[in-house]
């Protein structure tokens, strides 16, 4: 009985190390093919669930519990919607979404210790970083986006193998946040944290870098309360206000892309913000209406028939992962959403973890919900893992 004890805890140390590496080259290279139908997530997500299933280790009723509005949105807008016309659309998306959940779930209610995740995150931040020494060297036009017609004070962008730069810049964003939390907790880390920053900073990913930046911020003046409400001011405390001031200056100098980027944006003259969150609200308020709060269907935003209306808003697509998924979701697309929203904000405050790690969750699912609010895609896998790692209360982060 020893012996077997023995050889099962040697197999899951072999599992934890093989996973603590393909995850994070999976996350590198989830859309090398750059089609979103493809994205290498899926494919693992269909893998971990066939897994667990063998195993009668998956929590079915939790899945089917956030996959059935889904299929009530499915139902509503066949038959009551005027702009649903493609039903294979519809199945495929679903089938993406069930992936997504799949993953969310698993993600959520998994126990394992900090360590695990951690190694992930570091495997991840280093591949990343190579990446990036060897795109700068190469200047590979995969790796890069050269002349980019949508963020004219960035035309050159650091994409690597992602689906396109805000991509790369969503997932540096969500590495710096952790890497920041574990400097700021275990007072190291102070590499990983640079690593993080030199992509996100390469990818011009504007929802990413600003986004990071103001997360950060809030887990710092979270993490300080204790010593703010007894009149004490840390060292940290003071070199971020002196960072602050650094960055208004350069802001207010207007002489950095991004900060050039952000006047643009207050201004209403960015072209990426423009077309992801004003002419995208635009339409969805005409499309609630036209439609009396059902929405297109899921799948269809992107047919034909639609196109059309949208050309009326100079839009090809939404660009926006929630307001997407409103548009062809309706009113039951915005309970759903409230609803996730509302479950992290419960997990945040009622989970029996500490407060610096309670201070760091309310960071990620602010900045999980701000990026999806302006962009993002909601079928996007990366988005549903890190939100059940982030609403998940069983992993210790």
């Amino acid at each position: 009985m020893l012996k077997e004890t023995n050889l099962d805890f040697k197999t899951n140390i072999i599992k934890e190390k093989v996973l603590t590496i393909l995850i994070p080259f999976i996350i590198c290279f989830m859309s090398v093919t750059r089609n979103g139908n493809l994205n290498m997530l899926y494919f693992f997500s269909f893998g971990v669930f066939a897994i667990l299933l063998f195993k009668k280790r998956i929590n079915i009723k939790k899945i089917v519990f956030y996959f059935i509005p889904f299929i009530i949105i499915l139902f509503l807008t066949l038959f009551f919607s005027k702009y649903f016309n493609d039903i294979v659309k519809s199945i495929i998306y679903i089938g993406k979404l069930f992936l997504c959940v799949n993953l969310f779930v698993v993600s959520k209610d998994l126990k394992c210790e900090k360590n695990f995740l951690y190694k992930i995150i570091d495997n991840l931040t280093i591949i990343i970083f190579i990446l990036t020494i060897i795109a700068i060297f190469t200047k590979n036009e995969y790796l890069w986006r050269f002349n980019d017609t949508i963020n004219s004070f960035s035309t050159t962008r650091l994409q690597l193998f992602f689906q396109e730069p805000s991509e790369l810049s969503e997932v540096c964003g969500f590495l710096l946040i952790i890497n920041f939390f574990r400097f700021r907790k275990y007072k190291k880390n102070i590499l990983t944290t640079i690593m993080t920053i030199i992509p996100l900073i390469l990818s011009a990913g504007l929802s990413g870098i600003v986004y990071s930046f103001l997360s950060i911020e809030i887990l710092i003046l979270l993490t300080e309360f204790s010593f703010l409400s007894k009149g004490k001011i840390s060292k940290l405390f003071l070199l971020n206000l002196v960072m602050i001031i650094i960055v208004f200056a350069i802001f207010m100098s207007g002489n950095s892309n991004i900060a050039k980027r952000i006047i643009a944006v207050l201004s209403g003259e960015d072209g990426s913000f423009n077309y992801r969150y004003i002419r995208a609200n635009d339409a969805l308020q005409y499309i609630l209406l036209d439609t009396n709060g059902i929405g297109v269907g899921l799948g269809n935003l992107r047919t034909d028939k639609v196109e059309t209306l949208l050309e009326n808003f100079d839009l090809k697509s939404f660009s926006n992962s929630y307001l997407f998924f409103i548009a062809e979701g309706g009113i039951v697309a915005i309970a759903y959403l409230l609803s996730l929203i509302g479950l992290g904000i419960k997990n945040v405050l009622f989970s029996n973890i500490n407060y610096y790690e309670k201070c760091l969750r309310a960071c990620l699912v602010f900045f999980i919900v701000i990026i999806q609010v302006t962009g993002g895609y909601f079928t996007d896998p990366f988005l549903w893992l890190i939100t059940g790692i982030s609403f998940g209360v069983k992993i210790k982060i």
